[in-house]
């Protein structure tokens, strides 16, 4: 679904910069990296929408239920993920600016509400503003509901609007919302320090890999709500992860159209080696087995 309309985009957070230099070094060195390059990312999560109805682009899923993390990208492109396959934006969107940022849910393929909560990305209605118009068409759904948590690290509080309300309005800022929740906790503005144990190259790589104030950055995150799993959307990076081989990666790649049940099992994790090994690879023929992350 490429984009006319010129947009300088979204950038990620200051506080997850760390991250992103982390991930595309793993990335450029062949290790495993959380982030999907970009065109595996269009292969497992991107979507498509016909006559209102979304699906994947394999064809698979058509029935699209519940709720899934979504980027749109600068070209347009709709990634989204189920909830809990992926553990953040940026892994889908590599790290990039994007238009918009959030999470989707779905009724049988048809979008009933969209939302700007995404820690990492923080999208203002300001930036949301052409997305609501976007979503509010492609959806073909009157009843399509926006979920702003732009306001909540101030007021504690998530406001819903009719998306045919803002537009008839001329604005959200001009829009009053139908519903203001207060007993629902939000992704955005939360703070963490990471531990140690959350960077996997720590005491495998190079010494100059090491971030000896990793452990100090703050991440708009928290994982402290355990006792309110229905209200925490994001999961902790050891809960996504396994190890594979490089033949479980190889085969996944030559099988793009995996069905929907298999698609949570199936891309947790993708080791990059076979795009980056060659003989002028140093990194190629080293013989010390990767860490998993």
């Amino acid at each position: 679904m490429p984009t006319s309309n010129y947009n300088s985009g979204i950038k990620l957070k200051p506080a997850f910069r760390g991250e992103r230099k982390r991930e595309r070094q793993s990335q450029r060195l062949g290790w495993q990296s959380l982030y999907f390059q970009p065109f595996i990312a269009q292969q497992l999560f991107e979507l498509h929408c016909q006559n209102g109805t979304f699906n994947y682009r394999d064809g698979k899923g058509q029935d699209l239920n519940g709720r899934y993390l979504y980027v749109r990208t600068l070209d347009g492109r709709i990634l989204a993920a189920k909830e809990g396959e992926v553990g953040h934006h940026s892994y889908l969107s590599n790290g990039k600016k994007v238009l918009s940022a959030g999470h989707l849910i779905f009724n049988q393929g048809q979008l009933v509400l969209f939302s700007n909560e995404s820690g990492h990305y923080m999208p203002t209605n300001d930036e949301m503003a052409s997305e609501i118009i976007f979503f509010h068409n492609l959806a073909q759904n009157p009843a399509l509901v926006y979920e702003d948590h732009s306001h909540y690290p101030q007021s504690k509080q998530i406001a819903l609007y009719k998306t045919a309300s803002i537009i008839a309005m001329g604005g959200i800022d001009i829009t009053p919302p139908y519903e203001i929740l207060s007993n629902r906790t939000s992704n955005v503005g939360r703070q963490l320090t990471l531990p140690a144990a959350h960077d996997k190259h720590a005491g495998n790589t190079p010494e100059s890999r090491q971030k000896p104030n990793y452990q100090e950055e703050q991440l708009f995150l928290s994982w402290d709500n355990a006792t309110e799993p229905a209200l925490n959307h994001y999961l902790e990076d050891e809960c996504l992860m396994r190890s594979v081989s490089y033949e479980d990666s190889a085969s996944l790649l030559g099988n793009m159209a995996a069905s929907p049940s298999q698609r949570g099992n199936s891309y947790k994790f993708f080791m990059h080696q076979r795009y980056f090994a060659d003989e002028t690879d140093t990194f190629a023929n080293n013989k010390t087995p990767d860490t998993p992350k």
